[in-house]
């Protein structure tokens, strides 16, 4: 039932950083496009049901719960370009379950899609909408972007997430400034990797010193650090 679903739906998803079968879809990338939505209409009320059932079904194939993610991410969209901005019948919480319960480059897909349009929605409620739920979403975003290569657009993630986070007042230690951290010095950004790391040490050192696992993760960034500058 999940897969004829995925296959009959007309997805605004676009097309996955990298090939997936799973994924394979006719249709793809036609977000805020009308002509779509009278069969979106049709086949919403049936992923609604199975939504509802989830929990009685949920012991399936990974390959069944990595589609019935993707669905819902998009059928969640499809109800924001309707006009809704929140609930979304908790499509995008269970989809989000979904891909974090499950490895692999499909299930990352998905959850990149899901956190690039929650993003989207945060930003057509107001352009200058900032919340940390928003900073997460450019925070996975970014990793996702590091892991298939994307080193330029994740660093411009990160420095988005920098910048929520400073608006919002948020000033201690975080472990994804050493993810940043780590992306620049893939990119061959030394000295800015460096400066990084070594200002999340002054932090840390004048809040105490407390030793935890977010320090030892900078740590351990500058000491790679140390290694690629001989």
């Amino acid at each position: 039932m999940v897969k004829l679903l995925w296959q009959a739906w007309p997805s605004g998803m676009p097309a996955p950083t990298k090939p997936s079968l799973l994924l394979e879809h006719k249709v793809a990338n036609m977000r805020w496009s009308m002509s779509r939505y009278p069969l979106c209409v049709a086949l919403y009320p049936h992923i609604l049901r199975l939504k509802q059932m989830w929990s009685q079904v949920a012991d399936c194939s990974d390959s069944t719960k990595v589609r019935f993610a993707a669905l819902l991410t998009d059928a969640a969209w499809y109800q924001h370009e309707k006009g809704r901005f929140r609930g979304f019948d908790g499509f995008f919480d269970l989809s989000q379950t979904i891909c974090e319960s499950l490895p692999g480059d499909d299930s990352d897909s998905v959850l990149s899609t899901f956190l690039n349009m929650q993003k989207s929605i945060c930003e057509s409620v107001d352009p200058g909408f900032v919340d940390m739920r928003l900073g997460n979403a450019y925070t996975e975003m970014a990793l996702s972007l590091t892991q298939a290569g994307q080193l330029y657009e994740a660093i411009r993630f990160f420095r988005r997430e920098m910048e929520i986070r400073k608006r919002i007042g948020i000033t201690h230690l975080q472990s994804r400034d050493a993810n940043y951290a780590m992306t620049l010095m893939l990119r061959g950004d030394l000295k800015v990797a460096e400066k990084v790391l070594l200002d999340c040490v002054k932090l840390w050192e004048s809040t105490g010193s407390v030793v935890t696992l977010r320090i030892a993760r900078h740590f351990q960034a500058l000491g790679n650090l140390r290694n690629l500058q001989g």
